[in-house]
């Protein structure tokens, strides 16, 4: 099954198990699984928006963009965290509100059939990785409410209120923790960071092929692309056309092997 067919077989029990969660949390009464709809909520619009923003990065490069559209499936994360902190907001209004409430024990049903849909959806969301992998761990954090909500909303209707009532404190509290996370993730990803273990392969390959090189630049784009330029020092008698073949060789090179679009720069070797 090709990539993006998958991403709508994560939406479809992403949509299933959002549906069961959402009817549970208005039907019977738990704030666990209230706010645990909510998420799942959140959940929906951020997977069809990081489907929607993954489809445009896999364009071509154009007249506008001509190093290619990369960086575009970063707004899936950045739509991810948009959301989640939306409902994080709505569930601590909802929480400063206490008053006694029943809950039924079908709430906890409908948390442990949402549990198990989710669990395909991460499964599939981390399979695909790149910037579903942002997607994967709030989904992730979809079966950590459910397990949290399943045993709030049984207490909450055996015992008392105030144990669903933790439980939604839990549930809210762990949002912030995945948001702040996963900020920092993706401040990282916007940082034009590297990874000093790549640039050090890379100079190896080049020393082994008896290349100097003189300045290597990369950046990471996406979760798996880099961008940057090279440069490297050649005899000063080398002829032009066969110092454009060496260039041409290591863009290839790269390219096929770390996944790095890079420009050869190519300078006379100083003696």
């Amino acid at each position: 099954m090709k990539r993006y067919n998958l991403v709508y077989v994560i939406f479809a029990l992403a949509v299933l198990g959002s549906i069961v969660k959402i009817f549970g949390g208005f039907e019977y009464g738990s704030r666990a699984l209230f706010i645990d709809a909510l998420t799942s909520m959140a959940n929906l619009v951020a997977l069809g928006l990081t489907a929607h923003f993954l489809k445009m990065s896999l364009a071509p490069p154009d007249k506008d963009h001509p190093y290619g559209h990369y960086r575009v499936a970063l707004g899936g994360p950045f739509s991810t965290l948009i959301a989640y902190a939306f409902v994080g907001g709505i569930a601590v209004t909802d929480l400063v509100k206490v008053s006694p409430y029943h809950v039924s024990i079908y709430a906890a049903i409908c948390a442990g059939i949402g549990l198990f849909l989710y669990l395909g959806a991460i499964l599939l969301s981390r399979k695909l990785g790149g910037a579903l992998s942002t997607y994967a761990v709030f989904t992730w954090t979809e079966v950590l409410e459910s397990s949290i909500t399943i045993a709030a909303a049984l207490g909450g209707a055996i015992f008392s209120y105030l144990v669903d009532y933790v439980g939604a404190i839990v549930i809210t509290a762990f949002i912030f923790y995945e948001i702040v996370e996963e900020g920092r993730k993706f401040l990282e990803m916007i940082s034009d960071i590297t990874q000093p273990q790549l640039i050090e392969e890379i100079v190896s390959e080049l020393s082994k092929r008896g290349l100097r090189v003189k300045c290597v630049r990369i950046r990471r784009v996406s979760h798996s692309v880099y961008q940057g330029d090279i440069t490297i020092e050649l005899d000063p008698n080398t002829p032009l056309d066969k110092a454009h073949q060496v260039a041409d060789e290591i863009e290839n090179l790269l390219r096929n092997k770390y996944r790095v679009e890079a420009v050869v720069h190519v300078e006379p070797r100083s003696s």
